[in-house]
């Protein structure tokens, strides 16, 4: 089972998304989630440190 998240996009989703995310909420502005789901072949793969969120496992569901 791939993890839904890799060190390297910690960097990134935790602290400007969590800014952002917050600033939304509190301005009562809409908040939508997305999902993805991968497949080994895609090129990000290795721009995050590899597997995670892989179509047909828990991270990719989440």
């Amino acid at each position: 089972m791939a993890p839904l998240s890799t060190p390297s996009s910690l960097s990134v989703v935790g602290g400007p998304c969590a800014r952002t995310l917050a600033y939304f909420r509190r301005s009562g502005f809409p908040v939508f989630f997305v999902n993805d789901a991968h497949i080994d072949e895609d090129v990000e793969m290795p721009l995050w440190g590899g597997p995670h969120a892989m179509k047909g496992s828990e991270g990719g569901h989440r």
